[in-house]
């Protein structure tokens, strides 16, 4: 997976200002073509900024709200972990933060990887995507699990528990259910 991401200043925009990040996200696999699909130009969710998880304080906010996704879990996932793991993936992993205009603390995450997943054990490129408890119901989680909907071969796993998390997948092929999960493929582009 690739991001290209440009920065763009607004009309009026000062100089050191925030500035708007567009981009495409390029993905491809052995035996898959490469697909790309420009994100964040929503007309439903405007002004959010991605950033690239490639450093120890973004892979920290990271931590952080993922512990703020799983909503008070009873084993936080902790400093030492969350390193170990971005370094044992970091190959095969594309992390991002999502802030909103004001560069405030993200608000959401999306992370597309290559790993194995039961129930077939194929190695497949897949989708995860957590939104803040306090910014959810704005459409951020359907306006990112949109976008990465447009790439091929994309797949994605969510709790039967969650139906917020069906919700968003919208735009996906429901593809199987397995005990406590809903696996859903993203559709071809067209």
């Amino acid at each position: 997976v690739l991001a290209l991401i440009r920065q763009e200043k607004r009309p009026g925009q000062e100089d050191g200002e925030h500035q708007h990040l567009h981009g495409s996200l390029i993905a491809c696999g052995a035996n898959a073509p490469v697909a790309q699909v420009d994100f964040m130009t929503s007309t439903t969710v405007t002004d959010l900024i991605e950033t690239v998880v490639n450093d120890d304080a973004s892979l920290m906010a990271l931590l952080e709200l993922r512990n703020d996704c799983r909503g008070g879990a009873e084993h936080p996932i902790t400093p030492e972990p969350q390193r170990a793991w971005f370094e044992a993936h970091k190959n095969r992993l594309h992390a991002v933060l999502v802030r909103a205009r004001d560069n405030g603390p993200p608000i959401a995450f999306w992370l597309l990887w290559w790993r194995v997943v039961p129930p077939d054990e194929n190695v497949r490129q897949w989708f995860t995507i957590g939104v803040h408890p306090e910014k959810r119901d704005q459409g951020i989680g359907t306006t990112i699990a949109d976008r990465v909907a447009l790439l091929d071969g994309i797949w994605s796993r969510v709790r039967q528990d969650n139906p917020a998390s069906i919700k968003i997948h919208r735009a996906w092929r429901r593809v199987s259910t397995d005990g406590d999960f809903v696996y859903f493929c993203s559709r071809p582009s067209r």
